[in-house]
């Protein structure tokens, strides 16, 4: 009886020693154990102080008070491992995605900051998940600097703030750094991409300008209703620190001179011939287009656009690439490609085997001229083929007249023109490719691939962030009972069945 007091006497203070660790204080729990185990101690030695005097003068109590120190360091020894590396932060992930692995891109661009960023989230009570989600993405970021801060707010209690900073939408996530405008990443924008991007778009110090095209068909980038609207494409490229301005191109001699980047999206119409023209004049003195356009718009559409790529030496074939191999298919819709391999470009860089979507594409035919530097980026199957003019769904069997694959879907070109000056170029055979419903698909990147394509043409490879990762299941919460039936097991319980094991040991070898 003595003995087992004492022994529930050691183990109540090696207990509260460990709660007391852990705490980092001797709280109200931890006391109360420390003071029962004392206890206990104490009444074993009232007992039978003579059991404690034979323990240490007869063979057997010898051998039974090793055994007992021995349990006694090795569970100590198990309790200090356990307490380390509760409070460490160092962790191994063993998912295939590394999920919860920053890429080299976001470490680096975490330890290029020199002032803090302060983060705010704006979350009401029930996106509590959705904060969960955000708090461990951003303390992977805070693993690699200390100058990240990340603080919660919700919009109901705070509009003041909320207002203040621009949020429309709970959920939403403000990154703010030095005088610069802040980032809002709305709560489908919280991927690592996303805060990888808008950290280095903070740290950058351009903002470059998009004319997007209209007046000829082109696609409206502020049309939310429709499936083939661009609001969606219009949200990403603001949130990436993009300007925007629309241009009615059939109605200048000239592209302005502010235009970094002119975007072509979908036209319907011809281009005028002073519009063609002014792209032809502003590619040759080193600017940068990004040209997508749709098949079976007709011949002379096709030629009006061609037009000033003819110095490239390459154009649109006008036609629809019919996808024949069915792993390469979305939905079994021959008519959507489906890509995972990719040219080498900095466009594609992070999506290999990640999976873009090019609904009713056309394809990107003819050879660079000499001096231009070409990648073909999307490529279709040797097994898809190109049907050059309107024909029926029903009736887009191959023929004999079909162009054979692969064909490219997707291609950069090149020129330098000075010492400080390159024409660059994206050519896109589908203007679906970044529409509403595209970058509302789950499981495609094809969001990624058209923000990288904007990246590249405003010369800015550097920013074109790691490629999101694949959907994961969600994350596990861990609740306050959870910790306590943890600690319950890992301090009392696991030690108080050593203890029990080394006590019936005892007992019967004094038999």
């Amino acid at each position: 009886m003595a003995l087992a007091a004492a022994g529930a006497g050691v183990l109540l203070l090696c207990a509260g020693a460990g709660l007391a660790l852990n705490a980092g204080a001797v709280d109200r729990t931890a006391g109360l154990t420390l003071v029962f185990g004392a206890a206990a101690l104490a009444v074993g030695g009232v007992l039978d102080p003579g059991a404690f005097r034979a323990l240490a003068q007869t063979r057997r109590g010898r051998f039974a008070t090793l055994a007992v120190l021995v349990s006694a360091l090795t569970i100590g020894i198990l309790g200090l491992l356990n307490l380390v590396a509760a409070r460490s932060v160092q962790a191994i992930d063993l998912t295939r995605a590394g999920y919860y692995t920053l890429a080299p891109q976001s470490v680096l661009a975490a330890k290029r900051l020199d002032s803090d960023l302060t983060i705010t989230g704006f979350f009401r009570p029930d996106q509590q998940a959705s904060k969960r989600t955000a708090t461990g993405l951003i303390q992977l970021y805070q693993q690699q600097t200390p100058h990240i801060q990340l603080r919660f707010a919700d919009p109901d209690q705070d509009p003041a703030l909320a207002q203040q900073l621009g949020v429309d939408i709970a959920g939403d996530l403000v990154l703010r750094y030095k005088a610069k405008p802040p980032v809002i990443l709305t709560l489908a924008s919280q991927s690592e991409a996303d805060v990888t991007g808008a950290l280095l778009r903070l740290q950058s110090n351009r903002s470059p300008l998009v004319c997007w095209a209209q007046g000829d068909g082109e696609r409206d980038l502020l049309d939310r209703q429709s499936q083939t609207g661009y609001a969606q494409a219009q949200d990403v490229l603001k949130q990436r620190g993009y300007r925007l301005q629309t241009l009615l191109l059939s109605q200048q001699t000239a592209v302005p001179a502010d235009c970094e980047v002119v975007a072509i999206v979908g036209p319907t119409s011809g281009l005028t011939a002073p519009a063609q023209a002014a792209l032809n004049q502003y590619l040759g003195q080193g600017g940068k287009l990004l040209l997508a356009y749709a098949p079976w718009q007709g011949e002379a559409v096709t030629a009006s656009l061609n037009s000033p790529l003819k110095d490239l030496g390459v154009g649109f074939s006008g036609g629809l690439v019919v996808e024949g191999d069915s792993s390469r298919q979305a939905a079994n819709d021959r008519t959507v490609a489906a890509v995972f391999n990719y040219g080498d470009s900095p466009i594609s860089k992070g999506l290999a085997g990640h999976t873009v979507l090019f609904p009713h594409s056309s394809s990107v035919s003819g050879q660079a001229a000499a001096g231009v530097d070409s990648v073909d980026v999307v490529q279709s199957s040797s097994s898809s083929y190109l049907v050059a003019q309107p024909r029926a769904s029903a009736d887009l069997d191959r023929k004999d007249s079909d162009q054979a694959g692969p064909l490219t879907l997707m291609k950069t070109l090149e020129v330098k023109r000075t010492a400080d000056r390159k024409t660059r170029v994206v050519l896109v055979g589908t203007p679906d490719i970044a529409e509403n419903l595209a970058l509302t698909t789950q499981g495609t990147f094809n969001r990624d691939l058209f923000l990288a394509g904007f990246d590249w043409l405003s010369e800015q490879e550097e920013v074109i962030a790691v490629a999101s990762k694949p959907s994961q299941a969600q994350a596990l919460p861990i609740t306050q009972q959870d910790l306590y039936v943890n600690a319950f097991v890992t301090l009392l319980l696991v030690p108080a069945l050593l203890a029990g094991l080394g006590v019936a040991v005892y007992v019967r070898r004094r038999r």
